[in-house]
C-alpha cells in the first residue's frame, strides 16, 4: 500500500525513508503508509493485546496530509460497531479489518464483510 505525498507540500519532508508532516502547530506525523511488515507486527500486538479484530484506517479529514493508523477492537466490543465509526465520510476510512483469530496470510479485509 502506498500513499501519494506532494513533495512540494509545505510541511512534508523525507526523513530515513519514511515521510513526516509538520503543521502549522509545529506537531509532527509519520504520514508514510504503513508498510504489510508494519501492518503484521501490529496484528501480533493486538493478539497479544487479547483483541479480537485490527481495523487499517486512514484519517480523511485534512486532504493535504492524509495519514493511516491501526484500531483494535477489544473483546467487549461489537467490531461491526467499530468498523462504521471509523468508515465517516470526509472524517475516516476505514480500509481493512483484519480478524485476529484468522493467519495474518489468509485475511480477506474488506470493511464490506463488517457492515
Amino acid at each position: 500500500m502506498e500513499i501519494n505525498v506532494d513533495q512540494n507540500q509545505p510541511g512534508n519532508v523525507q526523513q530515513d525513508g519514511r515521510w513526516i508532516h509538520t503543521d502549522q502547530c509545529g506537531i509532527s506525523y509519520d504520514i508514510t503508509a504503513k508498510s504489510r511488515e508494519e501492518l503484521e507486527s501490529k496484528f501480533k500486538e493486538g493478539i497479544e493485546k487479547g483483541a479480537t479484530h485490527m481495523l487499517h484506517v486512514w484519517d480523511t479529514y485534512d486532504f493535504e496530509c492524509s495519514y493511516d493508523y491501526v484500531v483494535f477492537v477489544m473483546q467487549n466490543e461489537n467490531v461491526k460497531d467499530v468498523v462504521n465509526f471509523h468508515s465517516m465520510p470526509g472524517y475516516y476510512r476505514t480500509s481493512g479489518v483484519y480478524d485476529l483469530s484468522v493467519p495474518f496470510d489468509q485475511q480477506d479485509t474488506s470493511p464490506l464483510n463488517y457492515r
